[in-house]
């Protein structure tokens, strides 16, 4: 099974009062990936963790798969996120998978024309946010771990219409 999960921000404790997430965040999420199978890969939308030891605590010695696009507080090199469990490192995931074409970033990106869907984070569960995208379109969904309640979310659940956390980013942003 393929997961995603974004804006991990895994030590940053000021995320308690921007984003208004527990205390025990780092916590919550790693119980939650703790459930992953050996055979699952997780794919990481951007934004791992704010300290080092808050990484390894959590990602460290996982037995999934990790796939990583960086964001833009990813500020480790490639190479240090290799020796510490990542599978892959890049900027951008396309897949053709479910019928669909989806591309996967930590922001939102431009239409380029070749996806049907573009699976991103950044943005959190606010909705105010100082970097607004003009060119967000019913093609781009946000990813929100907070809407997830810290929980990975299926790849798969992009095929369902109703799905409550993935949201259009044109409506929840504007």
């Amino acid at each position: 099974m393929i997961y995603l999960i974004t804006d991990t921000h895994l030590g940053h404790g000021k995320m308690v009062e921007l984003c208004a997430r527990p205390a025990n965040f780092s916590e919550k999420i790693k119980h939650n990936l703790d459930q992953l199978k050996s055979d699952d890969v997780l794919i990481h939308l951007g934004d791992v963790f704010w300290n080092s030891k808050a990484h390894d605590e959590v990602f460290l010695n996982t037995k999934f798969k990790k796939w990583l696009c960086l964001g833009n507080h990813d500020k480790a090199s490639t190479g240090w996120f290799m020796s510490h469990g990542w599978d892959f490192v890049g900027t951008r995931i396309d897949l053709d998978v479910f019928g669909h074409k989806i591309a996967l970033s930590h922001k939102p990106i431009p239409d380029d024309g070749w996806f049907d869907f573009n699976i991103h984070g950044h943005y959190h569960n606010i909705r105010v946010c100082c970097d607004r995208a003009p060119f967000l379109n019913e093609k781009h969904r946000l990813l929100s771990i907070e809407m997830s309640n810290y929980n990975p979310v299926r790849l798969d659940s992009i095929r369902r219409k109703d799905d409550k956390i993935l949201k259009k980013s044109a409506e929840w942003i504007s």
